[in-house]
């Protein structure tokens, strides 16, 4: 009888049933013509896509009956709207007792508020942007709450997500005057009650940096589950401790051991999930002539002033900044500018096509003082560029030393002159063991998968029922 019916009604996708191994059988009360059938008029039939039979709303509801008899679950596989049965069908799968799974192609199971800090492009905006594909495919709704002004405004808003502004800042970089505590101070009690009016209808608010933490956390409270992306650890005292203030109900995951060691919490809470990056394109390289270079925002903690130094202590090599001071410390980038003064140093601007950066260098420099787990290694990994760092935060959890790459555990100069003076095969060796291992850990499919797993995990239905109801995407895609 199913498969008769089956045959005849518009939306056979329907009635594609996955049954337990185990007998847990809900059933059916009563007839499903009892409840509410109005019989059969012109409105009320059918007609199906590959013929021009017409089945009247009567004739559905009595084998609507048979269908929904000892079922486990309903996969819907459409547009949460009204169906052949004359009703919704998720209403209809509650009636009958059944869990209800929405597929991709139907109204999100989960909706999700990203909060982020900032509004240029760094390395956890990207890490943000990674995630929204994989939120559209899983039928998602998302928003995304940032200050306004910087380009990751304009490439959320191209995949149809919705945007919505928050103040942050600005703060200084790195260590924070006592004006920038004072401004935070103020800062976060307008900062929650904005989160307190973007979370109606969220299943899950995801803080993408610790300053709009706090902001969060009050916002939230018990309403709401929160998952902490710590993308970097904290160095100064008192942010740590507002840090840990906004950590004590929130799920966390950090980029590296690094940084989740740094925070403090019990092991159960945090979670490590290692970033993921797109393949670049894996280039064969001579390594005759090299070409040196450093990627990044041009920032105290990223060392571009150490790079230049290095670089003018070496021969037989030319050297690529490439960069801009995104979030402030323009004397910072006057420093540099000075330093590479007369030396054999090209300047790039910021660059979105990482991948044609890449292509022409021939050895990549980390010289932060700290990090988490730059995207850029991973990149590099990608492109078959060997790269040289110092070994902190996530970077000795990445890189084998002089396995996949070299890391400076002295003066950066030695190891550089090192590279030089290895023999090209040794460093092709190099570039391939990094592919591979790139290939392994470290694609941007992989990093996906395990947040979406994360994510389900704080969201008690997101693997059950249906959630309340979905966030639409913006109607225009630019």
């Amino acid at each position: 009888m199913a498969r008769d019916f089956r045959d005849r009604v518009q939306d056979p996708a329907l009635f594609g049933f996955h049954r337990a191994d185990v007998d847990c059988r809900q059933h059916v009360s009563q007839h499903a013509d009892r409840n509410g059938d109005r019989g059969t008029g012109s409105a009320d039939r059918l007609e199906c896509r590959g013929d021009s039979l017409l089945i009247s709303r009567g004739e559905v509801g009595r084998c609507t009956a048979v269908v929904l008899r000892n079922l486990d679950a309903v996969l819907l596989g459409g547009t949460n709207c009204a169906d052949v049965l004359g009703r919704f069908a998720d209403v209809l799968a509650r009636l009958a007792g059944l869990h209800v799974r929405a597929s991709a192609g139907g109204a999100p199971q989960v909706n999700v508020l990203f909060l982020d800090q900032f509004s240029e492009l760094g390395g956890a905006q990207r890490c943000l942007l990674d995630l929204l594909p994989a939120i559209e495919e899983r039928g998602w709704g998302a928003r995304v709450a940032v200050p306004r002004g910087g380009p990751l405004v304009e490439l959320v808003r191209a995949r149809g997500v919705q945007v919505d502004e928050i103040q942050c800042g600005p703060y200084r970089g790195g260590r924070k005057s006592f004006a920038d505590i004072v401004r935070f101070a103020a800062d976060v009690p307008r900062q929650a009650a904005r989160i307190s009016d973007l979370i109606e209808g969220a299943d899950l608010v995801y803080v993408n940096g610790p300053r709009l933490l706090i902001a969060a956390a009050l916002a939230t409270r018990r309403r709401v589950p929160m998952l902490f992306h710590a993308h970097h650890s904290i160095e100064q005292t008192s942010a740590r401790y507002v840090e840990r203030l906004g950590l004590r109900r929130s799920n966390i995951v950090a980029c590296c051991s690094a940084v989740a060691q740094s925070l403090r919490m019990p092991d159960g809470r945090v979670h490590v999930i290692p970033n993921g990056t797109a393949d670049l394109g894996f280039v064969e390289r001579r390594f005759d002539a090299l070409r040196i270079g450093i990627v990044g925002r041009i920032s105290p903690e990223k060392g571009q002033v150490e790079f230049l130094r290095a670089a003018a202590l070496l021969t037989g090599a030319r050297f690529v900044v490439c960069g801009a001071p995104l979030f402030g410390d323009r004397d910072y980038y006057h420093e540099v500018l000075r330093l590479a003064a007369g030396l054999p140093v090209e300047f790039l601007d910021w660059q979105e096509d990482v991948a044609s950066v890449m292509r022409d260098l021939d050895v990549l420099v980390i010289s932060s003082k700290r990090e988490g787990m730059p995207r850029v290694l991973l990149e590099a990994f990608s492109a078959g560029v060997p790269v040289v760092a110092f070994p902190v935060g996530g970077i000795p959890e990445v890189i084998e030393d002089r396995s996949t790459g070299f890391l400076a555990r002295g003066e950066l100069v030695a190891t550089l002159q090192e590279v030089l003076e290895s023999d090209p095969e040794t460093l092709r060796e190099i570039a391939h063991r990094a592919r591979r291992e790139w290939e392994r850990r470290y694609t941007v499919a992989k990093y996906r998968e395990r947040i979406m797993t994360l994510m389900e995990q704080c969201v008690p239905h997101a693997a059950g029922e249906t959630a309340a109801p979905q966030w639409h995407r913006s109607a225009t895609r630019r």
